[in-house]
């Protein structure tokens, strides 16, 4: 703290300090504020795009594994790159010898989701 001459010298001081901290405090805030609203927007635009992505999902033949923890869901709009799967294969068309590509469960652990 700065040395002064007089208590008004002092009050002055004090006065223009405060002044600035709550101008600095204010800016804090608003920047707080912008943030915390940018945050939001971005997980309502998160949320939304889950949302048509999973509408999306349920326009095909759709299947789910039944596999311990897996619940990889098998959908004839995507393509099984693992798998060699193209677009469009039903998952009846799927061969015998295809497997879950999260856990490895072969076909008959998958259930309709229809």
């Amino acid at each position: 703290m700065p040395m002064f001459n007089s208590r008004e010298e002092y009050e002055k001081w004090k006065a223009e300090r405060d002044r600035r901290m709550k101008e600095i405090y204010k800016k804090d805030i608003r920047s707080q504020d912008l943030l915390e609203e940018a945050m939001s927007q971005i997980k309502a635009k998160k949320d939304a795009e889950k949302e048509a992505k999973t509408e999306s999902a349920y326009s095909g033949d759709m299947y789910m594994c039944q596999g311990a923890n897996c619940g990889y869901i098998y959908s004839s709009d995507t393509e099984d790159e693992k798998g060699g799967i193209a677009p469009g294969t039903g998952f009846e068309d799927l061969p015998d010898s295809w497997k879950c590509p999260k856990c490895g469960a072969g076909k008959g652990l998958f259930k309709n989701l229809e």
